[in-house]
């Protein structure tokens, strides 16, 4: 049970920036709020309806967030380390340059959210909806995307080192110049993807489909590339050396100055 109505809250939040650590706020209406720089560490937001609220720049390490409606809700600079955000609706909310690490994303709702230079390290994203979301720069080694929908999102130059990303569905995702080194791709549906002068080397790629992939200049070094669906794949001036590849799978994808798996060119 809440510990404050939204009275109380309104009423707090005209002194300024408020210290609501450990606060029960749980299944408030604090729709189009100003939380920015607010102390919510450890708060329990659970069922909260926090739409169009801002919490720019708050405080919001450990708290819980989980099954909250947080529509267009702006998190831009805030501090969301281990927050619970499970089966949130997180759809067109603005959080970039936020610190998600270690943060529970599973299952939630982040279409078209706005994630810009945000860091996920080591989050969980499993089953997590991306579609359409900006991730330009966003950071996320080590983070768990197994089965995100990940369709027509934006990930240049986003860092997913060590992220395991089975079964994502990436579908025109655009990881132009990304990171992933030693990221694990199995099974990931990756048709009509850019994944321009992105670094896969030491990635896992196992039964991944690369259908009409623009992989122009990326480096797939050491790669395991064994039962990749390469149709109509642009692997123009990329490399694959020493990848684990099947026989004859190159035969459907677009050559040339590409670097093969025992170092001869095509």
């Amino acid at each position: 049970m809440a510990e404050l109505s939204r009275h109380e809250v309104i009423l707090l939040l005209a002194r300024g920036p408020v210290r609501l650590s450990g606060v029960d706020l749980t299944g408030l209406d604090l729709r189009n709020l100003n939380f920015d720089q607010a102390d919510l560490r450890g708060a329990d937001l659970q069922a909260a309806n926090l739409s169009g609220a801002l919490l720019r720049e708050a405080n919001c390490v450990g708290a819980s967030f989980e099954q909250a409606t947080l529509l267009n809700t702006d998190f831009t600079g805030a501090i969301l380390v281990t927050c619970i955000f499970a089966d949130a609706v997180m759809a067109r909310c603005r959080a970039g340059e936020a610190v998600f690490t270690g943060a529970e994303l599973a299952g939630v709702d982040l279409q078209d959210a706005l994630l810009t230079d945000a860091k996920f390290m080591q989050a969980d994203l499993t089953n997590a909806n991306l579609a359409r979301a900006n991730l330009t720069g966003a950071r996320m080694a080590q983070a768990h995307l197994t089965g995100a929908n990940l369709t027509d999102v934006t990930l240049k130059r986003a860092e997913l080192t060590d992220a395991n990303l089975d079964d994502a569905n990436c579908v025109r995702a655009d990881l132009t110049g990304a990171f992933l080194q030693r990221a694990s791709l199995i099974r990931a549906n990756l048709s009509w993807s850019k994944l321009r002068d992105a670094n896969l080397t030491e990635s896992q790629l196992t039964a991944a489909n690369l259908t009409d992939a623009d992989c122009v200049g990326a480096n797939l070094r050491a790669a395991n590339l064994k039962r990749v669906n390469f149709t109509n794949t642009s692997l123009l001036n990329s490399s694959l050396r020493e990848a684990l590849i099947d026989e004859g799978a190159l035969l459907n994808a677009v050559l040339g100055q590409t670097v093969l798996p025992n170092g001869s060119g095509i």
